[in-house]
Formats: structure tokens, sequence, C-alpha cells
């Protein structure tokens, strides 16, 4: 009698499938290559070293590598010449090459004769304008209207400065206008020495003459000059010019006056030959092939150190020339790459080896070379590589932005370094197909991204002793709903580009949070692929059960990625599709299978997500019921205002909805879930808060004053969550009553400053107080005399007379005082002088109350009037009267007196002391 061990793993429990726990591994081990990762978007960099690992180039990609010869020839050393290896070995072709970061337009010859540019606009109607990024050349525009994988050709019909407008495009279509140009301005080219050609001849009796020009000149390029040989006088071209007719080379002059015979006629003109343009860069490409001969150039101008055995076989290399000219080369050496078909595959489908875009035969290629993974022909299982091959090449609709895009299923490109880890490069190309890689019994299999047939159906004949492992989910903690990562763009030049994230609505809800996962995908080339390859390792990574299984001998012929069907009653398993993880042999003899549920929706084309599996899963448990929420409301504007700790006031919105009785919903692991954000963005862009146990309201203060939100909730319990409510449009309402008016607002006056006072205010989203010289402009542009926190300012004043200044409180939010306080200051004289500052006394003397009669300023000679004036901040004294204070210092004339008086006295307060004898 067989015995089974069987252990039901239940949803929540951390226990890692062997998927998860692979893939885990695999990307802990890529964590080593985060250098590399990061040197993605250089790999089209020039680089100068002497110890550079080769590089191989897989697909189509745009490269760059190492400089391998530089060196410098010409009179005057002016050219520079250099040698960058591209890939170390034989490629398919190039197709097209950069300066910088713009495409080169390159002639027969290798001379790059312009630079290409593409701008993108959207349009939908017959006709438009659109703006580009640079004036064009003349002739250079075109454009084309691309609808899905179709492309219109349009008629540019005008062009005015970077003003161009388009027609024949389909009215009511959403398409991408596609508008290309050169640049006008081009600083790989320069101008021919001597564009402007001249010929002359002499008028004749009849004012008539003939002259014969080096070639036919271009359109508006003539200009004459008719010279008076008496005054030496040169008439202006355009008056001259209507006189000139031109047949092909030949000018002819007519029309002038016979008194100018003899007179010169000077013609000046362009030709196509001398009005080209010369290239100050050449590239010449080198593919690696067999046989090809070492570059000419090179072996002229360095005899003896570049030879005919330099001939770069099995190695791609551009030979670029630069001529020196500091405008094109104002940093140095322009960075050179190229858009190349890499390496030429070996399918095992036809035997033939050709270049391709396969991730399949890359992975094969990465496998055998002998500088990569090393590995024998017979290490790979070619008929597998062939099938999985087939499957990536199967012709495919993309449809991005109702654009159809169709193309293979899966394509691959990747710059791959000798040195590194091939398993690294394995990886990365399994991700291109959205499949995985083994090895089994020394072949290399793979494993792409598609349905497969089950081959065999396994039921209970096939069971063994041994413990049965149910796991009815992947681990919570090893889950994700949102990817985001990056990819090299090949619509985008070949950058590193972020791919639109992935995110599935219905895994969200499930995890009740948006779990992200970064998943960076260096060898995919097309947006849509990365999207769904994201959506597939979402699916995959959480799809269905994982089941543990001791076999005998009949599963031996089963190998990893088999489908098998699985026919086990007891555990609700009727038919099931589940794919092989993995096949080990234990000591005992059994064979146990790791298997995980698969289902073809996994590998369904596109990034949509199923609500619910397409078969019946009864090993899981019903949702409990969560009932819905009701009476959502929100609420903003003043009352709802938040006073933060700072002082600011900020607005909230507070959302509310009619209490749940739920037990499942307010007991422990229940609550409310709250979603809002602007009505104007996507729900990707909302946020969600929640209420533990269903309180019956949030409130949320990241939001903006006017703006318009969308708001729903939804209840949930420990096991299942409810719907989600009808949505709510709210608009928030911010702070709208104004601060206090400014209280108690007054001025004194003291030693040249007027001080202003006033009531600090108990608002408490007070934040400054204006004062204004007039009563306008609150909160305006303008500068005030003060603005700050305060409860007074004293202001310098310079002048005598009265002051009178405005003010009002603002708030946090901007708004300001309802009503203007009014206070003024009258300013005396004595009210200019400063504290601190130097004054002085002036003494004078007169003969009159007013000092207007003998006034003087010097020694006293007998007046009978002292003039005082203090606080004089000049050291001279004055000659005003007016600014003196006058007092009787000499009476009616009295008795003699004893002689022998002394009258002291000083002229100024600082001055020497004088004595006079009084006689």
């Amino acid at each position: 009698m067989m015995m089974y061990s069987v252990e039901i793993a239940a949803t929540v429990a951390v226990v890692s499938s062997v998927a998860v726990t692979a893939d885990q591994q695999r990307k802990q081990k890529n964590q080593s290559r985060d250098a590399y990762n990061a040197s993605l978007r250089d790999r089209y960099v020039m680089v100068r070293g002497a110890t550079e690992p080769r590089q191989f180039v897989l697909g189509r990609q745009r490269v760059s590598g190492p400089i391998a010869f530089l060196g410098s020839t010409g009179a005057h050393r002016e050219k520079l010449c250099m040698v960058v290896l591209m890939a170390a070995h034989q490629i398919d072709g190039f197709e097209r090459y950069y300066i910088g970061d713009e495409v080169a337009t390159v002639d027969g010859a290798g001379n790059v004769i312009a630079l290409q540019r593409t701008d993108e606009f959207a349009i939908s109607t017959a006709a438009a304008t659109v703006t580009i990024t640079a004036e064009p050349a003349s002739g250079t525009v075109s454009a084309e209207a691309v609808y899905g994988s179709t492309a219109v050709p349009l008629t540019v019909t005008a062009v005015s400065g970077t003003s161009i407008s388009v027609a024949g495009a389909t009215a009511g279509t959403v398409g991408t206008l596609v508008i290309t140009y050169q640049p006008a301005s081009n600083p790989w080219m320069q101008q021919a020495t001597g564009m402007d050609l001249q010929a002359s001849g002499v008028l004749d009796s009849s004012g008539n003459c003939t002259i014969a020009l080096a070639g036919e000149p271009v359109v508006d390029s003539v200009r004459a000059v008719l010279s008076n040989n008496q005054t030496g006088q040169d008439y202006q071209a355009t008056d001259v010019l209507a006189n000139v007719s031109i047949t092909g080379a030949t000018a002819f002059v007519s029309g002038l006056s016979g008194a100018m015979a003899g007179y010169p006629v000077h013609i000046t003109y362009r030709t196509e030959a001398s009005s080209a343009s010369v290239p100050r860069m050449r590239i010449r490409a080198y593919t690696g092939a067999p046989g090809q001969a070492a570059d000419a150039a090179l072996m002229a101008a360095f005899p003896g150190i570049w030879t005919g055995l330099h001939t770069l076989t099995d190695t791609a290399a551009l030979v670029v020339e630069c001529d020196y000219d500091p405008d094109a080369f104002p940093g140095g050496l322009p960075n050179i790459s190229a858009v190349l078909r890499g390496a030429l595959l070996f399918d095992p489908r036809d035997g033939a080896t050709r270049w391709s875009e396969n991730p399949a035969l890359m992975c094969r290629y990465v496998a055998t070379h002998p500088l990569l993974g090393m590995q024998p022909g017979s290490a790979v299982a070619d008929a597998n590589i062939a099938a999985q091959a087939t499957v990536c090449d199967e012709v495919s609709a993309y449809v991005l932005s109702g654009r159809v895009h169709t193309r293979p299923r899966y394509t691959a490109g990747l710059v791959v370094k000798a040195g590194a880890r091939p398993a690294d490069y394995l990886n990365d190309l399994c991700d291109a197909m959205a499949g995985e890689w083994v090895v089994v019994d020394g072949q290399l299999r793979l494993r792409a991204g598609a349905p497969v047939t089950p081959l065999q159906t396994l039921d209970a004949s096939w069971l063994a002793d041994g413990e049965i492992t149910v796991q009815g989910h992947a681990a919570l903690a090893a889950s994700f709903n949102a990817v985001t990562g990056k990819f090299i763009d090949e619509d985008r030049h070949y950058r590193e580009l972020d791919y639109p994230a992935v995110r599935s609505a219905t895994y969200i809800d499930d995890d009740r949070a948006e779990l992200p996962r970064e998943m960076s995908l260096p060898a995919v080339p097309f947006s849509g692929q990365a999207q769904q390859v994201a959506a597939v390792r979402m699916r995959r990574q959480r799809w269905g059960r994982r089941l543990s299984l001791p076999c005998n001998m009949r599963a031996f012929a089963v190998e990893p990625f088999d489908v098998l069907q699985v026919q086990l009653d007891r555990f609700g398993l009727a038919g099931q599709q589940f794919e092989v993880l993995d096949a080990q042999w234990t000591p005992g003899g059994i064979i146990r299978l790791e298997l995980q549920e698969t289902d073809a929706s996994i590998w369904a084309l596109g990034s949509s997500f199923a609500a619910a599996d397409p078969q019946p899963r009864p090993t899981l448990p019903s949702p409990w019921y969560v009932p819905s929420v009701q009476g959502l409301a929100a609420y903003s504007g003043t009352a709802e205002l938040q006073t933060q700790a700072d002082g600011t006031v900020v607005s909230t919105l507070r959302i509310t909805w009619t209490p749940i009785a739920d037990r499942y919903v307010v007991e422990s692991g229940g609550g409310v879930e709250v979603r809002y954000g602007l009505a104007t963005e996507p729900e990707s862009t909302w946020r969600t808060v929640r209420a533990p146990e269903a309180t019956g309201t949030v409130r949320v203060a990241d939001v903006y004053d006017g703006r318009m939100y969308l708001i729903k909730a939804r209840a949930y319990s420990a096991m299942a969550k409810g719907p989600w409510s009808a949505t709510l449009l709210h608009a928030v309402v911010g702070k709208q009553a104004p601060p206090s008016n400014v209280a108690s607002f007054a001025a004194s006056v003291s030693k040249g400053r007027a001080v202003w006072s006033w009531a600090v205010p108990v608002d408490a989203d007070w934040d400054v107080i204006e004062i204004r010289a007039t009563n306008a402009d609150w909160g305006g542009a303008s500068a005030p005399l003060f603005r700050g926190r305060a409860s007074q300012w004293a202001e310098v004043v310079t002048v005598a007379g009265t002051l009178t200044r405005y003010a009002r409180h603002v708030d946090t939010t901007g708004n300001v005082s309802g009503a203007t306080a009014t206070a003024v200051a009258t300013v005396l004289a004595g009210d200019l002088v400063q504290d601190g500052a130097t004054t002085y006394t002036w003494i004078a003397y007169a003969n009159s109350s007013d000092g207007s009669s003998g006034f003087t300023t010097g020694a006293w000679s007998g007046q009978t009037y002292l003039g005082v004036a203090t606080n004089k901040t000049s050291a001279t004294e004055g000659t005003n009267p007016a600014d003196y204070t006058w007092s009787l210092i000499k009476g009616e004339q009295g008795d003699p007196g004893t002689p022998g008086g002394t009258l002291v006295y000083k002229n100024t307060v600082a001055g020497p002391v004088t004595y006079s004898t009084i006689g």
C-alpha cells in the first residue's frame, strides 16, 4: 500500500517555490554586474585604453569602442586619424553613423556631408504646422505620418524658419508625424576657400558687354558692380544687376549708357562646385570580412606604421579622419558611434550562418564561442535551440498606443564583453524572450516564453512514497505587482530608457498595496516587447499552485520545461497543466518533480491581466463577503485647515463615510481603503490611505487649493476586499478668511528715526506685516518699505516734515487684511540727529535781538548780543542769524569802576580761552 505525507502550504505562508528561489538567486548574482549595467548607457562612447576587453555585438546595436590607433599627419599635423574597434568579430554591416548624438550622412567616399535630425509630433488631422528644433537646410525637409506599421509620405507645403507645414495625412486617425531634415548649421562641414568667383568685362560704346564665367552660377548668387573710371565710384549691385542676364556660363550686360564706354563691370557669383562644402571628417567602415584589404589612406599617411598586414580581418572597425578646426571640435575629439548588424549566428534549423536578431540563436553563440562560453557544439541541444528559435520568430502584432507593430515575437540585441560571466549574458538573452535556460545531461536547453503542449498526463500511478507539498500561491515576500526598468530603445537611437511601467490592478488589489520590482532588460530593443516580458514575468511568478511530488520511474523521461497534465483528484486537480521546474533523483531512487501550474494566458501577447484564473482552483478558499462603502463625502475649506508646528496653515481634505458594522471589517485586520488623486491625472498616480478598523473618517493634507480631486473607497477584511464605491468629485477649497486688521499702529520720532509700532496679531497663520508708502498693491510684486514678523520697525528719516505710512497683515496663504491701518509721524529739524553722530555748538555776536545787526562769528568786539546754536553737524559756524538763539550780554554804560577788570570768553565751546581787559 502506498503511503503519502501531504503538506498543504497556506497562501500566506512563506514557502519559496523553486522558480521563485531560482529567480531570486539569479538576480542576486546579477548584482555583481552593477558596474556593467551602469555602463550600458556608455556602450557607444569611445574609450582610450590598452587593456579594454574584446567586444561582441549581437543583433542590431549602437556601439563604439576602444581607439586602437591614433596619429596625426599633414604638413602641419592638421589631420588626425584614428581606428575605432567596434567588434572583435566579423559583422554583417554598418547601418548609420553618429557624431555625438546626431545621425551623420556619409557619401560613397566616406565624407561626412551632413547631419540628419528627426523630430516627432502627434498628428490626427490631414494637415499640420509644427515647430522643429533647428532651422533646416534648403531642400532637406521631408515628412511622413506613421500609423502603426504603415508610413505615409506627406507633402511639405511650407518651410519658414523652424516652422514646417505638411499635408496629406489621414484625418481622424492618430499617428506620429516624423519630420526629417538637415540642420542649416553643420559644424562638420566648412565652406570651400574662394567660394565667390569673379569675372570682369568692359562696356562698349553701346553700354553693353559679354562676360564668360567659369561655370553656370547658382541661382541668386550673382552680384554686379559697375566702376566709374573717372571718379572711382562703385554703383550699388542692385542697381546694375537689373542690367545683367545669365545664360548658361555667360553673363550679358546691356542697357547702360554709351557714355560709360570703357567702364569695367565686375561679376561675382557661385557655382555648384565653388559653393560646395568641404567635409571636416571622413569615415571608412570595415566589417572584418575575410579578404578585406588594409586601409590605403592610412598606409599612405603612416608608411611603415600602418602596413598591408593591418587588414582588420575578423574585426569590425571604423577609420576616422578629422581635419583640425576649433569650431568643429571645440571639446576635442568627437564621439563616433554606429548602428551595426552584429555577429553572424549559426542556425541549426537549416545549418546556415547569417545575421539574426533571434535571442535563442544568440544564446547558442554565447555558449559555444571560444572567448565566451567556450563549450563545444555537442554541449548545446540543437533540436531544442531550433524549436525555441522558431517560437521567437513567430510573427506577432504588438499594439502600442493604438499603433500595430508587426514583428517577430521576440528579438534581442546585446553587447557582450569577453571576461564577463557567460551565464549573465544568457540570463539577459533569456529575459528578452521571457524564457529560461538550463543544462540537462550536459546540454544547454532553452525555454522561450510561449505556451507548450502537454506531453503526458501525471496521475496517481506516477506517485512514489514520500512527502507531497502543495503551495497555493507564491510567497507574498517574493510577490510583485508592478514592474519598472530600462531597455535599449531601437526607436530612440538605442538609448537606455525606461519602458512604460507594467502594473496589474488585480494583483494590487489582491496584495492591498503596490509591490514594485525593478527589472532591467538590456537585451530588449523594443518597448512593446519589454512590457510583454515584464507582464509574463509577473504573471508566471504569481500564477497557480506549486507541487513537489515524489515519483517513480514513470517520471524518468521528464525534463525541465516539459508541461504535464496533472490528474490527482484528491488534491482537486483535474487535468490542469503544470510546468516542470526541476527533476531530481533522491538517494532512495525516487524522482522528485517540482511543478508550477501554468496556463496559455500567462504568455498571452499584451499586458492585460484577467480578474480570475481561467480554470477553477478548488484548493483555494472562496473570499469572504465584504460590504461596500456607503455615504462617501469630502470636506475642505476654512473649517478643515490645520496649523503645523511652525505655525504654517495648510489645507486638508476630510473624507468620511457611513460607519460600517461588519465585524470582519471593524475587527483587527480590516478597515477602509481610500484612494484619491487629481481628476486630471491617471489613477496610477493616485495615493492610497487606510483607516484601520474602519474609523469613519480620514484626513489628507497633500492636496492643492482649487484643484479637482476624484475619491473612492472600499472596505477590506483580513481575507478579502470589497467593491469600490462610486467615485466622488470634490474641489478643494483653501483658506478664504483674511487675517486680522493691524491694530495700535502708531509712530514716534527721535534721533533721526521714525519708529512705527503695532500690536502683534493672535492669528495662528499670521505670516508678516507689510508697511507701504502708499495704500496700494497689497501682497503684490512691488517691494514694501517693510515686510517681516516684528512688533515695530525703525525708519531712518533725513528730511523734516510729515510721514504717512500704511500697514496690513499677510497670512501664510497670501491673504491680506481687509482694511488698511494708517499712522502719521511729524519730523522736526531737531529730530533728524541720530545717536552716535558728532555735533557742534556755534557762537556768534550781534547788536540786535534777532542777530541781523552787526552779525559776526569771529572774536567778540563789543557786540551786545550773544547767539548760540547747538547740535550742528558741521564744525563751521553758519552765517544765518536765524540758526541762533540770541541773549543780551551788554547793558547801558554804568559808573566807572576800578581799572584792571578782565573779561574771559571763548569764541567756541571747544576753542581756546580768550582774555580781554576791560578798562
